[in-house]
Order: structure tokens, then sequence, then C-alpha cells
């Protein structure tokens, strides 16, 4: 998220990029929270599993709602940090620019555009980020995320 193209406006380039690292570092932060958390969810589940071998483990379901409550208030600081910085910096006009043309967006949700160089750009819908499918390097990301699942779904 932090190296991404950081889309500014034309007449507050410096505001604009603040606006954009600050939003970017709560969303970092957030992603690592959550991330943390599913790993020790998973690592409960797994000790569950295979060392206590069918075995009810009575605390996995309340750790499981706590982890759901944690995220979702998370969330909530989350869009709460975001609009705080959003009222701060309410002064920058923002243009369209390339990645919001919309000739470059395939059914809307995928984009391809050979003349960025960008290999991620935001999601023009929603939160998140999408691949640009222009890019050569974008397959290759692909084919390594989805490898490994082919290769335990057909091994």
């Amino acid at each position: 998220m932090k190296s991404a193209k950081i889309q500014l406006s034309a007449q507050e380039k410096k505001a604009s990029a603040e606006r954009e690292l600050h939003q970017r570092k709560y969303g970092s932060w957030y992603l690592t929270a959550i991330n943390l958390g599913m790993t020790i969810l998973f690592v409960v589940l797994q000790y569950s599993s295979i060392i206590l071998q069918n075995e009810t483990a009575s605390y996995f379901f309340p750790l499981f709602i706590g982890f759901m409550i944690l995220t979702f208030g998370g969330l909530l600081l989350l869009i709460w940090r975001i609009s705080k910085s959003n009222e701060r910096f309410e002064t920058i006009h923002t243009n369209e620019s390339v990645p919001g043309d919309d000739r470059y967006w395939k059914w809307g949700i995928f984009y391809i555009n050979k003349d960025d160089p960008a290999l991620l750009i935001q999601k023009k819908f929603g939160v998140g980020w999408t691949v640009n499918f222009g890019n050569k390097w974008s397959f290759v990301i692909i084919l390594l995320i989805l490898l490994p699942i082919f290769l335990i779904i057909f091994i």
C-alpha cells in the first residue's frame, strides 16, 4: 500500500499526498492487526483440531466472537480516522485521473491500461486495490497466487 502510485490533486499536490499517506498508514495498521488476529485464530483452530484430537475446545467460539468484535470495531475506528483525515484536508479538490477513466475499466472491475506502469491501483468502486491487467507482471502475480491453490487441489 505504501509504495503504490498516489493520485494527487493538481492544485494541492503536497496536501493531497499527505492525506493519501495518512489514509494508507491507517489502512496498513488495520490490515496488520487483522492479519495478526487471523494468525492467532488459525493457530488456536489448528491446536484444537490436531493436538486435542476431536475434543471440543470451549474457548474457540468466544475467541472467534471476540475476533469478530475487534475486527468490526477496528473497521469502525478506521472509518472514523479516515473521515477525520478527510475533514482535515477538506480544501483539496481532486480531478479525475487516468485510473478513473471508464474506458480502462472492463465490466467495472477489471482495469486494463498498457500505458499505465502501475501494477496495483485503487479500485474504482469500494475499498481496496486491484491489478492493472495491462501490465505484463500482473499475470505473474496472479499465477503466483493461484499456483499453490491449484497444486493443493490437483496433487
